[in-house]
Parts: C-alpha cells; sequence; structure tokens
C-alpha cells in the first residue's frame, strides 16, 4: 500500500502545469544544471553566471528565466509539503497496523484462555455425568439384588410353608390313625394344636419381621439414592450455570474490545480524512479491517 500511494504523490510531484517548458528542457554539460533551449538557467546560478552577458541582460529571456525558477521553487515546496505529509500518512499508517496486531493478539489469548476453561468445564461435566451413570448402575444393582432378596425370602417361606404342611399332615395322618385311641392321645392331640398354633404365630411374626426389615431397607436405599442424585444434579446445574456466565462475560470483554478497535480506526480515519489528500486506497483498507474484525465476531 505505501508503494502506491508514493507512486501516487511522484506522480503529482512531478506533473508539470507548463508542458511546453518540459518539452523545450535539455541538459549542457557546461555547468552541470538544466536550461530551456534559449540558453535562460532554470535551477542552478552557477549556471546563470556562467552565460554570456547579452544572454542573461536580455529582458525577455531573464523574465522568462525567473519565471521558470520561481515555479520551480514553488514546486519544490509543494513536493516538500507533499513528501511531509507521506511521511505522517505512512506514520499514522505504521500505528494502526502496530494496534490491530495487539488487537488480534489480545482476541487470540483470550479465545485460548476461553477454550481452556471450556474444556475443563466440559470435562468437569463428563466426570459428573459419568459418575451419574455410576450410580444408576449401582441403583440397578440394587434392584437387582433386591429382587434376589425378596426372591429369596419368598422360596425360603415356601420351603418353610412346605415343610409345615408336611409336617402338618404327618401330625395329621398320624391322629387319624390313632383316632381310635381318643381318649389316650387327646391330651397329645391337645399339646399338637397348641404347637400348631404357636407355629402358625412365630412364622407370621418371622414373615412379618423379615417383610418388615426389607421393606425399611429398600426404603432407606431408595432415600440414600435419591439424595445422591439430587446432590449431583444440583452440581450438574450449577456447573452449566457458571459456563454460561463465564461465556456471556468473555462475549462481553469481546465486544468492548470490538468497539474499541473500531473507535480507534475512525479515529484515524477521522485523522487521515482532516489531512486531505483524497486516497481512496487508505479507505478501502479500513473497510478490509473493518471486514476482519465482523468476520472475528461472527467466527465466535
Amino acid at each position: 500500500m505505501f508503494e502506491i500511494i508514493n507512486t501516487y504523490v511522484i506522480d503529482r510531484i512531478f506533473k508539470k502545469n507548463d508542458t511546453q517548458t518540459i518539452h523545450k528542457t535539455r541538459e549542457v554539460d557546461q555547468g552541470g544544471g538544466t536550461v530551456n533551449e534559449d540558453g535562460i538557467s532554470l535551477y542552478s546560478s552557477q549556471t546563470r553566471v556562467e552565460l554570456s552577458n547579452e544572454d542573461f541582460n536580455d529582458p525577455k529571456r531573464k523574465i522568462k528565466g525567473l519565471k521558470t525558477q520561481e515555479d520551480e521553487l514553488k514546486e519544490e515546496k509543494n513536493k516538500n509539503e507533499i513528501l511531509n505529509k507521506l511521511k505522517t500518512l505512512e506514520s499514522n499508517l505504521s500505528k494502526e497496523k502496530e494496534i490491530k496486531e495487539q488487537l488480534k493478539q489480545n482476541h487470540t489469548k483470550a479465545k485460548q484462555e476461553f477454550d481452556l476453561k471450556l474444556k475443563r468445564l466440559e470435562n468437569e461435566v463428563k466426570k459428573y455425568k459419568r459418575r451419574y451413570e455410576e450410580l444408576e448402575s449401582q441403583k440397578r444393582n440394587m434392584e437387582q439384588e433386591s429382587v434376589k432378596e425378596k426372591k429369596q425370602v419368598e422360596q425360603n417361606y415356601t420351603k418353610a410353608k412346605k415343610e409345615f404342611e408336611s409336617k402338618l399332615k404327618s401330625l395329621e395322618n398320624e391322629v387319624k390313625s390313632h383316632k381310635q385311641r381318643a381318649l389316650q392321645i387327646r391330651n397329645k392331640e391337645q399339646e399338637f394344636v397348641k404347637e400348631k398354633r404357636i407355629m402358625e404365630q412365630e412364622f407370621v411374626k418371622e414373615k412379618q419381621i423379615m417383610e418388615q426389615e426389607f421393606v425399611k431397607k429398600k426404603l432407606i436405599m431408595e432415600q440414600d439414592f435419591v439424595k445422591e442424585k439430587e446432590d449431583y444434579e444440583r452440581n450438574i446445574d450449577n456447573l452449566e450455570l457458571n459456563l454460561t456466565k463465564q461465556k456471556k462475560s468473555f462475549e462481553q470483554v469481546l465486544q468492548q474490545a470490538q468497539e474499541r478497535f473500531s473507535k480507534n480506526l475512525n479515529t484515524i480515519q477521522k485523522k487521515l480524512n482532516d489531512k486531505g489528500n483524497g486516497l481512496g486506497e487508505l479507505e478501502k483498507e479500513n473497510a478490509k479491517l473493518k471486514k476482519e474484525a465482523s468476520k472475528y465476531q461472527s467466527a465466535l
């Protein structure tokens, strides 16, 4: 871009208003100065001294030479002013480039920090999810164990019932076989009835105790599981909330950086416009910088 500006300024410096003077100038070896075709000095007083007195004292040639000198002095002054403006412009563009590079580095650093925090939070969420899955697995295992225990209790109950029925049947058969001896075994029969009632009571009592213990144990396990599940769900919600807050904070910081970047660009543009020169390439460069900044924001 600097090469384009330099070419543009140099073209303006060496653009002559008097085209006839350009085409009429020529180089001479005596004195090292530039003269027109009439022999009047345009640049060097030394060349003018070396000319003949007759040529130098010619009023027309003298006026023409003085006018040419005056035009060249004005042109040299304009050239110096334009070169000074060019140096100032190059300095401003260099500062603008440094600001852009610094903003780009800050943006890259902030994005890397955000990505690192985001990755760490995602790993923590994954960790809690794995723990939650482990608890679910433990719950299923406990439920399976509860089913097994219940099944075992039912099997024991069935076995005890069968044994009881078998024993009862045996006793009944014995009663039947000794019915003719009723008077002799009445006391024994009464003892049997009493024993049967006691066994039934003990069996019912034992069954109730086992069922109560099973229900109590199951209730405690379910309560513990629900409590631990709620704790992990609450931790996951807190992590997600923190992640949202940090993301929002990063977006605000990025927006503020973007606003400062745009403000700096506008300030530089205003300074350049105040200096004039009508350099369209600078406006294109500013538009390009704004477009790149918009791309960074869209990417995030």
